[in-house]
């Protein structure tokens, strides 16, 4: 799989949150449908945007899902037990990579490393920086409930810590996009590009997929 991610000329850091969502809207919506695991009869439908601009990458995430769980809103707690979206990346042809998980009202989880038990967290302080804006409505159709949210995420450049990054264009990275809920009542695992393994598994680069900041 392959993504070329645009350049918007909007200032990450400061452009209000609500300008920067709208121009995500205009965006090409990829989806996160790819699943090696049992799902329940319902799973979610899951479709993301993604974008850079002079000091950010902005993603933004459409999700409709039957049900939705928020447990924590404190940053650096485990998301992914929630209605969760999650972003990894990899620069170059690095083997460590950052993993961004985010529940549905934008509390955030980041850490860095090689693989899933060589995780080290970025400090709350850091996460701070990350702009979120959250938007969840009910809606009936053909007598359904269904909850539809989104999630604008901006993640200026200095979030990276690991990393001294001044620019994002014709950078060449690996990443994957996902969607979860381990404690959701219909626990499901989507991904952007289709993972292989036994159980279900994010942290795993080998199928990570190819994005170029065009």
């Amino acid at each position: 799989m392959e993504l070329k991610v645009p350049f918007l000329n909007v200032t990450g850091r400061q452009q209000p949150l609500e300008e920067i969502s709208t121009r995500l809207d205009q965006q090409e919506r990829h989806s996160i449908a790819q699943t090696a695991w049992p799902q329940g009869p319902c799973p979610p439908s899951v479709l993301f945007s993604v974008a850079y601009s002079p000091d950010a990458v902005l993603v933004k995430y459409f999700v409709k899902e039957a049900a939705i769980r928020v447990s924590t809103m404190e940053d650096n707690s485990p998301v992914h037990v929630d209605s969760c979206v999650e972003f990894f990346i990899a620069f170059e042809k690095e083997a460590a990579y950052y993993n961004f998980e985010f529940n549905c009202v934008g509390t955030a989880l980041l850490g860095f490393g090689t693989c899933k038990t060589n995780r080290q967290l970025v400090p709350t302080q850091v996460l701070s920086r990350i702009r979120r804006a959250a938007r969840i409505r009910s809606m009936k159709d053909s007598g359904h409930r269904q909850l539809e949210w989104e999630l604008t995420i901006v993640i200026p450049f200095d979030v990276f810590v690991f990393h001294k990054i001044t620019s994002m264009k014709n950078k060449s990275c690996r990443a994957n996009f996902f969607k979860c809920g381990d404690n959701m009542p219909e626990p499901h695992f989507l991904s952007w590009v289709r993972v292989e393994s036994a159980t279900p598994d994010f942290h795993l680069p080998a199928y990570f997929g190819d994005m170029h900041y065009v």
